[in-house]
């Protein structure tokens, strides 16, 4: 009896794996980290909104622009002078540049012309006869060469409305992470929930082993009994229906268990589950913090907060934007550029010929102004997330609450199943003593010992529910799945 009772007791400590290797919870969820296909996609959205940054900075880069015309025209005859054909090729190359440090754009020009045209040259009489004066020259070669510069002096000055989309492409990045990780602690917390039914699941059966080997152990004491004519035939009927139930409830048992394990090895692409055990303390208590201390640091480390408050910066940053949209433009422009022409092409060359200008633009919308609209509305968006802040960090302390309250009363409630399983063995105790005794029925044996199996499997119950509250609340306080951003 000292033996049977020894053995009932271990239900209350957690056991390790009996056979085979084990996995304990960390390990699964890291497997999974690595190979589960959402986990990977999820991975990739703060990536996506990087290369889209990526792209922004092609706005730095230079561009070049070419033109090659020809053109021929019959021009209308409004002088001797002018010519009665006309035609033109030429060919354009620039390359330009914007400077998001200052604003600036920098272009570099290159220019080539080849003119023809008919003229008709001036019959002058002479004694010696008539002579031909040209009045002008029947082909023209130009080349050309400039540098200019345009510089803000009040709106876009320093280049701030150049950098915005890139600058606002850091909130989004920080946001699509943080939102990509949100998503996939939701997702291993289904699946640390799948891996503590399993553990639960690994402690039915071992309570349902017990239970078997116990009632085993009855049905051979009540053949010797039955064997030394000191009970009925009837006792030994009633336990080998224990054992049948025991071993028909064993069976249930490991069916689920290998159903469970199935279905992680899936998830976490790992077939070596399938030959493994769960390695979870389902007893074990935490030491949580306070409510106040709690709620303090779900405020400062929650990543929806952290998601809200980057939006918020990045409307701010947008609204300076539009403020920088709405003010006056005035642009000073500065050009230099050397030219030559000549009848020959290599003569046209020899660029002597300086060109030099210089600007200063002025230029403001009078009436309605689209930015006043921006802006407007990014007040308003701003104020919104404000709100939602509020409301979300109401909703956090109402979650947060709820589950330390569950999580207090839950530990009230193992420590009732505890006395509850110690009651029952006191009991079955009892009965096993009266009915060895002749004073008792194998009945009230068989049914204090089930009810020491139905405590112990509450217990069990009762403590896998406490750790799903448990990972809900590293869930909740973001402790589920930590990175470092």
């Amino acid at each position: 009896m000292k033996y049977i009772l020894s053995i009932i007791l271990l239900s209350v400590i957690p056991l390790s794996t009996a056979f085979g290797q084990s996995i304990t919870l960390d390990a699964f969820l890291d497997r999974v980290k690595q190979e589960h296909p959402l986990i990977k996609r999820e991975s990739l959205s703060p990536e996506i909104e990087r290369i889209d940054k990526e792209k922004l900075l092609t706005a730095q880069d230079w561009f070049v622009n070419s033109n090659l015309r020809f053109s021929a025209s019959k021009p209308i005859q409004t002088s001797p002078f002018s010519p009665s054909r006309v035609n033109r090729a030429s060919f354009d190359t620039d390359f330009r540049r914007s400077f998001w440090s200052t604003g600036g754009k920098l272009s570099l020009a290159w220019s080539s012309s080849r003119l023809t045209q008919d003229l008709q040259s001036i019959t002058i009489p002479s004694p010696t006869g008539e002579s031909s004066i040209p009045v002008g020259a029947s082909k023209l070669y130009e080349n050309s060469v400039s540098v200019s510069i345009t510089q803000p002096l009040w709106r876009n000055i320093g280049g701030k409305l150049d950098r915005l989309d890139y600058n606002l492409s850091d909130y989004k990045i920080d946001i699509a992470e943080l939102q990509a990780i949100e998503n996939q602690e939701k997702f291993l917390l289904s699946l640390a929930n799948k891996f503590l039914d399993w553990a639960l699941l690994e402690e039915e059966k071992r309570i349902a082993s017990e239970r078997l080997d116990l009632a085993v152990e009855q049905l051979e004491h009540s053949q010797e009994l039955r064997e030394a004519n000191l009970v009925d035939q009837v006792d030994v009927l009633r336990s080998e229906d224990a054992v049948r139930s025991a071993r028909q409830n064993l069976v249930l048992i490991e069916s689920r268990i290998e159903a469970a394990r199935a279905e992680l090895a899936v998830l976490a692409q790992y077939d070596q589950i399938n030959t493994m055990s769960a390695e979870y303390d389902i007893y074990r208590l935490a030491e949580l913090p306070e409510r106040e201390e709690a709620f303090d640091r779900l405020k400062d480390d929650s990543r929806l907060i952290r998601a809200l408050e980057e939006q918020a910066s990045r409307l701010e940053e947008l609204q300076i934007g539009f403020n920088e949209i709405g003010d006056p433009s005035l642009d000073l422009g500065f050009g230099v550029g050397l030219k030559g022409g000549d009848e020959r092409f290599t003569s046209s060359l020899e660029l002597l010929k300086p060109d030099f200008t210089l600007s200063l633009t002025f230029s403001q919308q009078l009436g309605a102004n689209a930015a006043e609209a921006d802006i407007d509305r990014t007040r308003v968006q701003m104020e919104q997330v404000e709100y939602q802040k509020m409301e979300t960090l109401l909703s956090l302390e109402s979650s947060l609450i709820n589950l330390l309250i569950q999580i207090e009363d839950l530990e009230d409630v193992l420590a009732l199943n505890q006395q509850e399983i110690e009651s029952a063995i006191q009991r079955t105790e009892e009965e096993v003593r009266l009915y060895n005794q002749g004073r008792g029925e194998l009945t009230f044996v068989i049914q204090s010992r089930d009810n020491i199996q139905n405590a112990q499997l509450i217990y069990a119950r009762n403590a896998a529910n406490y750790h799903r509250l448990l990972l809900q609340y590293r869930e909740l306080t973001d402790q589920l799945l930590e990175y470092d951003l």
